[in-house]
């Protein structure tokens, strides 16, 4: 789940204060773990490295996942990402299959609290995604604000439909005159999931089979306010993220139940 970093790297540097040099440096470390990946009990090592480009900052490009097999030594490598800062590395167990899967996340400056998130597997072939831009853990969800303070809202990918409570916005909305007080509509407004998708995605067992799913966080936006947080939980099956449930920390209640909603 990358993003174009251009824009976002020049951001990152206004608000850091920090300045560009001329061309990137050589690769640094920005993180590693001694893990054994594929439990014949020598560890690996695996890093994440980036080149620094801009004076006084912890900022950097052209990121690469390395992993050195602790027996040969050999070691694969493929890319993380354009650019960001802050990496936290850890392994899960997603696939049900050895060796453990290393989940990258890397914050990219790019909003307050967004991270660029990927997963990969490693093997005698190197390093391969489990993410790719048509099969990602990532909820598309669109709809509109209906009478009574609530969003008609549809989950795309698996046709889920649900009724969200905006009533917490109900005094913005009121004074935007969206709608009265009694709740009637004043005009009407697009839903949609913010286009920075991913503030979190962690690896639970829910289901206690031993094998976890992954469980992300994303923010639902009305024009550029927050009126949500969605919360999913996917399990990768037959090489698919496959959608399990959808919640909320708002009210939410499903019209057509393919997914169900939190116990």
């Amino acid at each position: 789940m990358n993003f174009k970093i251009g824009i976002l790297g020049l951001a990152f540097l206004l608000l850091t204060g920090a300045s560009a040099s001329a061309a990137p440096g050589a690769p640094e470390m920005m993180q590693e773990m001694q893990v054994d990946l594929n439990q014949d009990g020598v560890k690996e090592t695996v890093t994440v490295l980036g080149s620094s480009v801009y004076e006084n900052s912890k900022f950097r490009m052209n990121l690469e996942l390395r992993i050195k097999d602790g027996a040969t030594q050999k070691i694969s490598k493929t890319k993380v990402g354009n650019a960001g800062y802050e990496v936290i590395l850890e392994t899960v167990e997603v696939t049900g299959e050895s060796p453990l899967e290393i989940l990258v996340s890397v914050a990219t400056g790019a909003n307050k609290g967004v991270r660029d998130f990927q997963l990969f597997t490693w093997g005698e072939k190197g390093i391969k995604p489990l993410f790719t831009s048509e099969n990602q853990p990532v909820l598309d969800i669109k709809g509109t604000l209906i009478p009574h303070f609530q969003g008609a809202l549809t989950e795309q990918s698996s046709g889920a439909q649900f009724y969200l409570d905006v009533q917490a916005g109900k005094e913005r909305y009121v004074k935007e005159q969206v709608y009265n007080k009694d709740g009637v509509m004043k005009s009407k407004i697009q839903i949609q999931v913010d286009s920075l998708p991913l503030i979190a995605l962690q690896a639970v067992d829910k289901d206690g089979d031993g094998t976890q799913e992954l469980l992300s966080t994303q923010e639902l936006l009305e024009s550029s306010s927050r009126i949500a947080k969605m919360t999913a939980l996917w399990k990768y099956q037959d090489k698919k993220w496959v959608l399990q449930r959808i919640d909320s920390d708002q009210p939410i209640s499903f019209q057509k139940k393919k997914i169900e909603t939190a116990k």
